[in-house]
């Protein structure tokens, strides 16, 4: 009986964990297609002329690193894009520390991507300034890149894939070049190596 018991919990345990491998296997290929989706798509609309684009840049934090998912560089300032490729109805507000992911099977809480963003952004500034550009602007916007989503944020700064453009035109028609072109290409070195 003992055996009978200690074969049955095994299983168990293997099955969940089994389930759980499988599951983040999942969430992590349907956020790197998501990211592919967006980067097409910025590619396409965004390089040209002065500006740049860089896919999981990496900064160095503390003992750790910070991935942005995307950085567009050009002579107005730094657009830094956080990256979510969600299904379902998205709810939140600016104030939320999470907010809400509502599908078929229920509800899941996910760390502010505002919130997130401005982290990454507090880390590009401290490296921009440690390398002598203080007063580059930098912008933050998170995409939510999956067709299938409904989001019920109420900031410009959040949007799906098809507003990425408009985000880019309204940043070129509002600001004044606040970058020469010799400080772009050597931030753009800095932040290439």
């Amino acid at each position: 009986m003992e055996e009978y018991i200690l074969y049955f919990g095994t299983s168990i345990i293997s099955i969940i964990i089994i389930r759980n491998i499988i599951i983040n296997y999942r969430k992590k290929k349907a956020g790197n297609y998501g990211e592919e989706l967006t980067f097409r798509f910025i590619k396409k609309r965004v390089t040209k002329g002065n500006r740049y684009v860089f896919k999981n840049l990496r900064l160095p934090l503390y003992n750790t690193t910070t991935e942005i998912d995307f950085l567009i560089i050009t002579s107005k300032g730094l657009l830094c894009i956080e990256n979510k490729h969600l299904t379902g109805v998205v709810k939140g507000s600016v104030e939320d520390k999470y907010w809400v992911q509502i599908k078929n099977n229920g509800k899941q809480r996910f760390y502010n991507p505002l919130m997130q963003n401005e982290g990454h952004i507090k880390c590009l500034k401290h490296h921009l300034r440690l390398n002598g550009y203080k007063n580059v602007p930098v912008y933050s916007y998170i995409v939510f890149s999956n067709e299938n989503v409904n989001v019920f944020v109420d900031d410009i700064r959040v949007g799906t894939i098809h507003d990425i453009s408009d985000v880019i035109q309204f940043i070129k028609k509002n600001e004044k070049n606040r970058i020469k072109k010799n400080k772009l290409k050597k931030i753009i070195k800095k932040i290439s190596r």
